[in-house]
């Protein structure tokens, strides 16, 4: 279902009946939109959960620029949390997951989810440095991957659904993978967060294991790795393996505070 969160679009589903008291907000990679989350954001209703994917530089929406840098994009969700008005986990794909990773700070975050992670100092295949220079001399927006990286991204996923899923590919501001791949990104302390996944595939070009591995640890979060599987774990063949990974993280990280706890029933009168 299509609702409005503020000034922001968003993709809505929920369960019925609903089992969690803190809904999901589901965050894109870079060149993604709201739609490329759908699957995830299907499967997460089904198995109990209420959960929100924002469109957070509509092309519905004129007043709503392009995301111009992490600084902006955190801004964004701050804004979505605000328009939901109560706590929620944050649950996002590439770039998405590190800003995800970066807000467990926040009261109203319950926990992140970061899936298949943009690295800090690390440049994807999808982003050189010279495609990055010409779109910021020229003015213009990063493009969307093609040939051989466009390839590996969606590697994972079914073939009859390749084509939709390129077409709502966009481009984005080349500030964004740069202040990512330059290690702008600050992420809060362990102490200082609240509970922290990273999921990803073994086969990853954009987001390799060793190097996931060691920013899982540095922030003491806990990695799942799915075995066989490369970028794209939010839809097609790795779309289960995620969303069991994190649902499990989630029910026991948080345990009875996640529990959708209903008033006690009143006694028979009769």
């Amino acid at each position: 279902m299509d609702i409005q969160l503020g000034r922001f679009s968003a993709l809505h589903a929920s369960a019925e009946p609903l089992k969690f008291a803190f809904p999901i907000i589901l965050l894109p990679d870079l060149f993604c939109r709201a739609s490329h989350m759908a699957a995830m954001l299907g499967y997460l209703a089904s198995i109990g959960w209420e959960d929100y994917a924002p469109e957070l530089s509509s092309p519905k929406d004129t007043s709503t620029r392009p995301i111009a840098s992490c600084a902006d994009y955190m801004a964004r969700v701050s804004e979505v949390l605000k328009a939901i008005s109560k706590d929620a986990i944050l649950v996002g794909h590439g770039l998405g997951g590190t800003i995800a990773l970066t807000m467990t700070e926040r009261s109203a975050v319950k926990a992140g989810v970061a899936i298949a992670p943009a690295l800090p100092g690390f440049r994807p295949p999808a982003v050189s440095r010279f495609a990055c220079a010409v779109a910021r001399f020229t003015g213009t927006d990063l493009k969307p991957p093609r040939g051989r990286p466009l390839f590996e991204m969606i590697a994972d996923v079914e073939p009859f659904q390749r084509e939709n899923l390129i077409k709502g590919f966009r481009g984005e501001s080349p500030s964004l993978p740069l202040q990512v791949a330059e290690g702008a990104t600050a992420f809060p302390p362990a102490t200082q967060s609240a509970p922290r996944l990273v999921v990803c595939g073994d086969s990853d070009r954009f987001a390799p294991i060793e190097q996931v591995g060691k920013l899982a640890t540095s922030l003491g979060a806990e990695l799942r790795t799915i075995a066989g599987r490369g970028h794209w774990l939010i839809g097609g063949r790795a779309l289960e393996r995620t969303v069991n990974e994190t649902h499990r993280f989630l029910v026991r990280s948080l345990g009875e505070e996640l529990l959708l706890l209903l008033p006690p029933e009143l006694p028979d009168q009769t």
